[in-house]
């Protein structure tokens, strides 16, 4: 991040409702953060600003992670402060100034339908993905969370911050061509999913690709590895490389019949995150039906209404 500093005035405010969701997550969140230094140790608000002078806290807020019981953590850097003299830290910031390549839906479909009969793929994801990048410590104050009454500085990249994926990029896009330089490839990646295909002149193996950067410390998830395979899963999409097709996984398909089932429910009343969600859901699903798109304006409006 650029070296500017963010805050010109001491604010610290509540955390979002959602955090209640989980307390002990959150609090167990934080002690394994510190224990990296991705956080600083706990202050009382009194004690931060005698030491740093002004800082400022987002509010913490908990988003459930898909088709699983566990959360994530998301600092709240878009909030709408209502005080005239301070704007959420997002509105200063430009995302337009830190581009990154994207494996997007469309250009996965374009290079499966590139390869030939027999080729493989496999995935490999960067564990931490933003927390593996450092703020610069004159925007750290900028940066906090206040939590049980206690202060936190934030000292890395963090969901929630508008640069944070074209912050990481910097180094996303320098593996890609590393690999490609290397022998590897094609690949496409979303953020810190690498897709990797496997032709059939190659010879390398996940250990070999592992190694190539385990030198510059490239931290690789062996929990999320998925080994070569004709079928593949990446952006939550099943790609079955010898017949060129996409399919939504079965344990997806089935959460959005239960979720929409519910829905259809009568006297079913449904809150802003429930709308946004299966709005969300909906939209990812219509890459693989964009004639469906149109029908979704509505839900669109309605999520809008809250």
């Amino acid at each position: 991040m650029a070296s500017k500093p963010l805050l010109l005035t001491l604010y610290y405010f509540k955390n979002h409702s959602s955090s209640n969701l989980n307390p002990l997550f959150i609090s167990s969140y934080l002690v394994s953060e510190e224990a990296i230094s991705c956080y600083s140790r706990v202050y009382s608000p009194e004690e931060l600003e005698s030491l740093i002078s002004l800082f400022c806290t987002s509010p913490i807020r908990l988003v459930p992670k898909p088709n699983s019981s566990k959360f994530c953590m998301i600092q709240d850097l878009s909030y709408l402060r209502d005080h005239p003299s301070i704007s959420p830290i997002n509105a200063d910031i430009n995302p337009d100034k830190y581009p990154t390549a994207w494996g997007i839906f469309e250009a996965t479909a374009q290079l499966v339908l590139s390869l030939l009969l027999g080729s493989q793929a496999a995935t490999f994801n960067i564990s931490a993905t933003y927390r593996i990048m450092p703020v610069h410590p004159n925007q750290q104050n900028s940066l906090c969370i206040l939590w049980e009454g206690k202060v936190q500085v934030d000292q890395a990249v963090m969901f929630g911050l508008a640069l944070s994926a074209g912050v990481f990029r910097c180094v996303a896009d320098m593996l890609v061509d590393i690999y490609i330089a290397s022998g590897f490839g094609p690949l496409v990646k979303w953020v810190d999913n690498f897709f990797m295909i496997y032709l059939l002149e190659y010879s390398w193996t996940k250990h070999n690709f592992l190694e190539l950067t385990v030198s510059i410390g490239v931290p690789w998830s062996i929990e999320k590895l998925q080994s070569l395979s004709t079928i593949q899963q990446y952006i939550r999409f099943d790609w079955h490389l010898d017949s060129k097709e996409v399919s939504i996984p079965l344990d997806k398909l089935g959460h959005i019949h239960t979720l929409l089932s519910i829905w259809l429910q009568p006297g079913f009343k449904m809150t802003a995150h429930d709308t946004s969600s299966l709005h969300g859901k909906l939209i990812h699903i219509l890459s693989i039906y964009p004639s469906l798109r149109p029908f979704l304006c509505l839900l669109a409006l309605f999520s809008g209404k809250f």
